[in-house]
């Protein structure tokens, strides 16, 4: 069944890639195969309900600012059925890295780097005068799209050459 995850993993990377989108088709998938897996004796339901929950509430913050959508959310979720915590934690921090690598390697190719730490001031500045949080907008829209999705099926890649 882990190969299962592994394949879904990375087709739900290079959708992301492709399309710019993580089809909730695949979420669904991986939820049926973590059922599936409590059917034939492999796991409990308390459990795969636990493990399915912690990510969705450790990612929650990043998707209310917009630096990730819910599909790659929802996919870490379905990820971390498949793998032990300490992997889904090491697979975001290095996933998480690559993206961030990414974006500086976009920002610095379009030259736009002095730009977007201008705009982060300004936006951590409202944040602060307004003592709200407001979800982060880029500023050119899907131009600036990162595959955060990809990224992370990177950082699982990374994360198991450096276990």
């Amino acid at each position: 069944m882990v190969l299962y995850a592994k394949a879904l993993f990375f087709i739900a990377a290079m959708m992301d890639l492709i399309g710019r989108k993580v089809p909730n088709e695949m979420i669904l998938m991986g939820y049926g195969a973590g059922m599936y897996c409590i059917i034939t004796g492999e796991g409990s339901v308390p459990v795969m309900i636990w493990k399915a929950l912690w990510p969705i509430l450790l990612l929650f913050p990043l998707y209310v600012l917009r630096v990730i959508g819910a599909g790659d959310v929802k996919l870490v979720s379905v990820i971390s059925i498949f793998l032990n915590s300490s992997e889904v934690l090491r697979t975001l921090e290095a996933g998480l890295l690559a993206a961030g690598i990414l974006s500086l390697a976009v920002m610095l190719k379009r030259k736009e780097l002095i730009l977007r730490m201008i705009y982060l001031k300004s936006y951590a500045n409202e944040c602060l005068q307004n003592r709200k949080i407001y979800s982060y907008k880029s500023l050119d829209g899907a131009g600036s799209y990162i595959p955060i999705a990809t990224c992370l099926y990177a950082g699982y890649l990374i994360q198991g050459i450096f276990r």
